[in-house]
C-alpha cells in the first residue's frame, strides 16, 4: 500500500501521511540517482547509475547485485528498464551494456550486447505470449524481439504508411487487445500490429493536439490509454482517437 519514489538523491516511501527517506551508498562513489524501480519476488529492485540493487522490505537492507556473467561481466552502467517474464527472470536494459537477463533464484546473469546498438536502450517489454521485446531510441531498427531458438535479439521490421514518420522510441505497451503502442521522441504515438508490423500514427506533433517526447503509456481502461509526455498527461481513446 506504500508509494515508492526513486529520486536524484535516493529512495523515498510515502505512506499517505509522511515521506520516509532511505539513503544507501552507491558503488564506486557514484550519485544516488535512481533511474528505475520494479517490484518483484518480494523485493524492490532499484536501477542506478552503477548497476542493480535489491531492497528487502522485511529487513530494510539494500544489497548490491554483484553477480557476473560467464564472461566475467557485471551490470555496472545506468539501468533504464526492468521487467519480469513468466520464467522468473528479470530483463534489464542499460546504457552502453545492452540487455541483461538475471535469474535471482538461480543466481545466473546473461548479457545480450545487441551488436552495434549498445548505447541507449530506454525500455523493454514482455508481451502476453512471454516474448521479449527491446525498444531502441534511434532511427532505423527501433524494435527488436528475442529469437528464443538462437537466443539473440533480431530486428522486427516496422511498416510505416508514412515513411517520414519513423522515430526513436521511449516507451512500449501492449493493450488488452494485443496491439503494441510505441511512445516516440518526435513522431507521436505509434500503434503496431505485432504480426504484420504495420504502423499507424496518432498524436503527431505536427497536429495541434499532438505530443512530443512520449515517456510512458498505460491502459487506464479498455480502449483508454494514459500517455505521459513533455506536453503533459492525456487520456487517449483508441477507438475514437479522441483525447
Amino acid at each position: 500500500g506504500f508509494i515508492w519514489f526513486g529520486t536524484d538523491e535516493g529512495l523515498n516511501r510515502y505512506d499517505g501521511i509522511s515521506i520516509k527517506d532511505y539513503l544507501f551508498e552507491v558503488k564506486d562513489g557514484k550519485s544516488s540517482y535512481i533511474s528505475k524501480l520494479y517490484d518483484a519476488f518480494g523485493a524492490l529492485w532499484i536501477g542506478t547509475e552503477a548497476g542493480l540493487y535489491r531492497y528487502d522490505y522485511l529487513s530494510s537492507q539494500f544489497q548490491y547485485i554483484d553477480i557476473q556473467t560467464f564472461n566475467g561481466i557485471g551490470i555496472s552502467s545506468t539501468i533504464y528498464s526492468i521487467v519480469e517474464d513468466k520464467d522468473e527472470n528479470l530483463w534489464i536494459s542499460t546504457l552502453g551494456q545492452g540487455v541483461f537477463k538475471y535469474n535471482p533464484s538461480k543466481q545466473l546473469l546473461e548479457q545480450y550486447p545487441l551488436q552495434e546498438h549498445e548505447m541507449s536502450i530506454p525500455t523493454l517489454m514482455v508481451d502476453s505470449e512471454n516474448q521479449i521485446w527491446v525498444v531502441l531510441n534511434n532511427v532505423g531498427d527501433v524494435l527488436y524481439r528475442l529469437n528464443k531458438a538462437t537466443n539473440r535479439f533480431e530486428p522486427f521490421p516496422l511498416h510505416h504508411s508514412q515513411p517520414d514518420m519513423q522515430s526513436g522510441s521511449l516507451a512500449m505497451y501492449e493493450d488488452t487487445e494485443g496491439y503494441f503502442w510505441l511512445g516516440t521522441w518526435d513522431d507521436g504515438l505509434h500503434k503496431v500490429d505485432p504480426y504484420t508490423g504495420q504502423v499507424s500514427v496518432y498524436l503527431h506533433p505536427s497536429q495541434t493536439d499532438g505530443s512530443m517526447h512520449i515517456h510512458s503509456i498505460m491502459e487506464y481502461a479498455p480502449h483508454q490509454l494514459l500517455i505521459g509526455s513533455d506536453d503533459g498527461l492525456l487520456l487517449f481513446n483508441t477507438i475514437t482517437q479522441q483525447h
